[in-house]
């Protein structure tokens, strides 16, 4: 009993010191703060009229990389007349804006080899394109008495019939993510006619490559008439987007870099070989898993 009386007597002792109670204190303050911090902390809920998050853009790793492509939108097309407006031609619009150094122009652009690959030559000035937006025509030469004694080169001044066409390079790649198989053109030249001192052509030439992503806004701005009755104007850059335009294969990507002329010299066989690329692409994007 004594030793009971003496270890309650301890226990009271132990209970009623100072200490314990600011043991018990500091402990049941800090049960008091821990709840105050989760009572004030704010909880963001999602509401239902938030606006939807925009899509991520399709990173490089889910793209696969197919072919690209080389095409020609011939001007004479009448489709493709809306690219040669008089007074409002889209050449005349890019020559502009190269001359006020809105878009770089560039010597070439090589087959890319992977879709973040766009390799532009080299950069060019504006004399220098302007030179090669002139005709250069091969002219006689006479002596005195009026006897042939060669021929020469002179610059003719630019006259917008002389241009033929423009050549677009495009990469076509599956984007993973979507399994659906997408186009995106990286450079658009426009080709101007050779003629010689007679007035004949004997080809075509590229006045410049340019950057299709520098040249969008250029696009954008000039309007262009109604294509098809009772449908409101379009501006070249929804032509190009919408993939208005009329356009032949001239270059299937190969190890070579070789043109189908280069490989082909019969026209009508060219036509040929041009039309059997573009069906093979059309199948490739109706079933790119085959």
């Amino acid at each position: 009993m004594k030793t009971l009386a003496y270890t309650i007597t301890i226990g009271l002792a132990i209970l009623l010191h100072p200490t314990f109670n600011f043991v018990r204190a500091t402990n049941r303050n800090a049960i008091n703060d821990t709840s105050k911090v989760v009572k004030g902390k704010t909880i963001k809920r999602s509401s239902s009229h938030s606006a939807e998050a925009k899509p991520a853009q399709p990173e490089l790793s889910n793209l696969k990389f197919y072919h690209s492509y080389t095409r020609e939108i011939d001007l004479q097309n009448p489709q493709n007349k809306v690219l040669s407006s008089p007074g409002n031609t889209l050449f005349t619009a890019l020559l502009k804006a190269i001359k006020q150094q809105k878009i770089m122009a560039y010597d070439d652009l090589a087959t890319p080899k992977n879709i973040d690959d766009e390799t532009f030559g080299k950069k060019l000035t504006t004399t220098q394109v302007a030179a090669k937006a002139n005709n250069t025509v091969t002219v006689d030469k006479f002596d005195a008495d009026g006897n042939k004694i060669g021929t020469k080169k002179v610059v003719d001044s630019f006259n917008p019939d002389n241009l033929a066409a423009y050549r677009i390079k495009e990469v076509v790649y599956l984007n993973k993510q979507t399994k659906k198989v997408e186009i995106q053109i990286i450079g658009i030249a426009p080709l101007t006619i050779i003629r010689l001192s007679n007035g004949d052509s004997v080809g075509v030439q590229p006045v410049c490559w340019l950057k299709y992503k520098q040249c969008i806004p250029i696009l954008a701005s000039l309007n262009v008439p109604a294509i098809i009755k009772n449908v409101p104007a379009i501006n070249i850059g929804d032509f190009f987007a919408k993939r208005a335009f009329v356009a032949n294969i001239t270059e299937e990507s190969n190890p070579k870099g070789q043109r189908i002329k280069d490989y082909i010299a019969d026209p009508v066989e060219q036509d040929k070989e041009s039309a059997r690329i573009e069906k093979r692409l059309a199948d490739y994007k109706a079933n790119p898993g085959n």
